[in-house]
C-alpha cells in the first residue's frame, strides 16, 4: 500500500505544481487579451473562418473558443460556476488548428495565441494525468480505506493526511470533468493546488 500512497502523493505534487502554472498562464492570458489590441482586432475579423494567428494557424473561431477555455480554466481555480461545454474537443481544435493568416495582426494577437496553445497542449497533458490518478487511485483498496478514516489521519507510507488526499483527489477529478464535459462542483481550487504545493 505504500507504494500506491508515495505515487499517489508524487502524481498530486506533480499535478499541482502544472496545475498552478496552468491558473496564473490563464488568468495573465485573459487579463491581457482585454488589456492589449487582440480583442478588437479579433473581434473586428470579417468571419469565423477568418485566420487570427500567422504561428498558431487559428481562425477568429478557433481563438475566441480558446479565450473562451481559458475564462473558464480561470472560473474552475476561483471558486466560480463553470460552463459546461466540450472542452476536450476546444483543446484539440486548438492544437490542431490548420488556418491562419498571412501576415501577423498584431504582437499581442500572436503572442496571445501562442500562449493559448501552450495553455491547451499543457491541458490535455494534465487531463491525461487526472485520468492516470483516478484510475490508479479507485483501482487500490486506497478508496475504501479513506472512507473510513478521519480527515487528520496520516495516510500509511505518505506525507499527507486523509484530508489532503480527498483534496488532491477533488481537485483531479473535477478538473477531469471540466475537460470531459461534465458538470463540475464549484470549489476553490487554487486552495487545493496551494495545499499540494505544501506537501
Amino acid at each position: 500500500m505504500s507504494n500506491i500512497t508515495l505515487n499517489l502523493q508524487g502524481s498530486f505534487q506533480s499535478f499541482a505544481e502544472n496545475s498552478n502554472w496552468m491558473m496564473n498562464e490563464a488568468s495573465d492570458v485573459y487579463a491581457s487579451y482585454w488589456a492589449t489590441d487582440a480583442n478588437v482586432l479579433v473581434s473586428a475579423l470579417p468571419s469565423g473562418t477568418s485566420g487570427a494567428s500567422l504561428n498558431t494557424k487559428f481562425t477568429k473561431t478557433v481563438y475566441q473558443n480558446s479565450l473562451g477555455f481559458v475564462e473558464q480554466m480561470n472560473k474552475f481555480f476561483s471558486n466560480s460556476a463553470v460552463t459546461t461545454g466540450d472542452y476536450l474537443s476546444n483543446i484539440e481544435n486548438v492544437i490542431y488548428a490548420n488556418a491562419g493568416t498571412p501576415a501577423i495582426i498584431s504582437p499581442a494577437t500572436e503572442s496571445l495565441a501562442d500562449r493559448m496553445k501552450v495553455l491547451c497542449e499543457a491541458s490535455l497533458s494534465l487531463f491525461k494525468t487526472a485520468k492516470d490518478i483516478l484510475n490508479a487511485y479507485n483501482n487500490s483498496e486506497l478508496s475504501v480505506i479513506v472512507a473510513g478514516c478521519s480527515g487528520s489521519r496520516v495516510v500509511y507510507g505518505a506525507a499527507m493526511n486523509v484530508t489532503q488526499l480527498i483534496q488532491g483527489i477533488t481537485l483531479v477529478e473535477q478538473f477531469k470533468k471540466m475537460i470531459n464535459n461534465e458538470a463540475v462542483t464549484t470549489g476553490l481550487y487554487s486552495a487545493n493546488v496551494a495545499i499540494w504545493k505544501m506537501v
